[in-house]
């Protein structure tokens, strides 16, 4: 539980051309758990944070997507943030267990489920999520579940490590009926991706990244078009027809 000297010094070293940088350094090892929930505390609603973590690479195109997408849904009020990441996995597996795909002829989508690789909650959804997981992870009986979800089983193998916060997030937003926006990048490609490095989430490492960087040549335009009533996944990654309605 030491702090890694090699670490502090690259990041202490590192050159960042474009504001303010700081390195916060911990004394005693925090978890994942305690990373995400202090990495952030949100002093207005004017704030922004795109939240990384170290296994990830980033499109060169991921800011613009996201300053686009913030703008274009501005005045939604169903919105938890903005995910980099490709989702593929479905939260609910009742129905469905393999994973699914998005046509390209949708630019962004909404999905019940957050995709944490390279994500970006709304201020405001962000301050009230730490005062509710304040007051919910103090009280020892209590546990975020949500029915049906393949999350659930995850959750319990990690009883007493503290490492998902996810769990807890997922719950939030189920309890407010939010929903994450998803950049859908065509052939297949990512905003962000994650080298699946061994650690907290694989056991082993993989050769590559889960799926390649969105770094185009030639920019289609149609991928930084964000429709006013975008397709709508529920838990089980299907169209919700009836909530798109309603937008």
């Amino acid at each position: 539980n030491s702090i890694h000297e090699e670490t502090v010094i690259m990041a202490s070293d590192f050159h960042w051309p474009f504001g303010e940088s700081e390195v916060n350094i911990r004394n005693l090892h925090g978890g994942l758990l305690k990373q995400w929930i202090e990495c952030w505390k949100p002093e207005n609603t004017h704030e922004h944070a795109m939240i990384f973590e170290d296994d990830l690479e980033v499109s060169p195109f991921w800011y613009i997507w996201w300053i686009s997408a913030m703008s274009a849904y501005a005045n939604r009020t169903d919105l938890n943030g903005f995910s980099l990441q490709r989702a593929t996995l479905r939260a609910n597996q009742t129905r469905f267990s393999k994973s699914f795909e998005i046509d390209d002829s949708h630019s962004v989508y909404l999905y019940r489920l957050l995709g944490s690789w390279g994500f970006a909650p709304r201020a405001s959804v962000w301050k009230e999520f730490l005062d509710w997981f304040d007051e919910k992870s103090r009280d020892p009986q209590y546990v975020p579940f949500v029915d049906g979800l393949v999350m659930n089983q995850w959750f319990k193998r990690q009883f007493g490590r503290g490492t998902m916060w996810t769990m807890w997030f997922i719950r939030f937003c189920f309890e407010r009926n939010l929903f994450t926006v998803y950049a859908n990048m065509p052939e297949k490609t990512t905003l962000a991706a994650n080298w699946r490095e061994k650690g907290v989430h694989y056991s082993s490492s993989f050769p590559k990244l889960d799926f390649p960087i969105y770094n185009p040549t030639f920019i289609d335009k149609r991928v930084f078009q964000f429709p006013s009533n975008p397709l709508t996944l529920d838990w089980n990654a299907e169209p919700l027809v009836e909530l798109e309605t309603k937008q």
